[in-house]
């Protein structure tokens, strides 16, 4: 049986998250690293004009972002996240890509 509408909003949800929600993130914060094609991916982006930022971290989930593309609108700016996975990200086996 799914979730029921509201579930997240249980008392003992809002506990857990409260609870770990900052340890996570700062995990999440700390296991990243660029690769050269993230760079590269970056560096044309930046190239086209478009003002980036390569292992951003998205605040409210920890989660890191290859590649962050900032996009103004007015006064407001919206973030674009750009996933960069080379080759060896689906074909090489779990092993290989923890290397």
């Amino acid at each position: 049986e799914g979730l029921h509408e509201g579930a997240l909003q249980e008392p003992c949800v809002l506990a857990v998250r409260d609870a770990l929600g900052p340890a996570c993130r700062a995990a999440f914060g700390r296991s990243s690293t660029e690769s050269a094609l993230q760079r590269q991916v970056a560096a044309a982006l930046l190239e086209l004009g478009l003002e980036c930022e390569g292992e951003a971290v998205d605040p409210a989930s920890g989660y890191s972002i290859d590649v962050l593309v900032r996009m103004r609108d007015g006064p407001e700016s919206v973030g674009i996240a750009v996933e960069v996975d080379g080759p060896a990200h689906f074909l090489a086996g779990p092993r290989a890509r923890a290397r």
